[in-house]
């Protein structure tokens, strides 16, 4: 079993690597979010399985491009939207800037329906 989940995650990161994805998970009650170590090492960031805040990946979002991008996950949150997507920048470590889409829904609610989790893919479109 241990095998099988060892090359199962050896594959996972091929994939990663060869096209230029990632999977994050946001948990919004503790406001942390995962990226692939392998996502953050495609960007030259410490490869690490850590969950970093938001606003540390927000941090690294073109000015430009921040609220929209904010606006869009905002308006599916708030459910107006049945699915978030935005395209925008994302600084690498060297400071160049990647083009990257962003796509996503809320997989956990609470009881009152507020969302909780939220897991989407990180695509380098650049």
């Amino acid at each position: 079993m241990h095998d099988d989940l060892h090359a199962l995650e050896q594959r996972w990161g091929l994939a990663i690597q060869s096209a230029g994805f990632g999977v994050w998970d946001l948990d919004l009650a503790a406001q942390l979010v995962h990226y692939p170590r392998e996502w953050k090492a495609l960007l030259g960031y410490p490869a690490t399985d850590t969950p970093d805040p938001p606003s540390v990946w927000r941090a690294r979002v073109h000015p430009d491009d921040l609220a929209p991008m904010l606006a869009a996950q905002q308006r599916h949150l708030s459910g107006a939207s049945p699915h978030y997507e935005a395209e925008f920048r994302l600084r690498a470590a060297d400071g160049s800037n990647r083009w990257v889409l962003s796509r996503g829904r809320v997989v956990t609610r609470d009881a009152q329906g507020q969302p909780l989790r939220m897991v989407g893919t990180l695509t380098d479109i650049t």
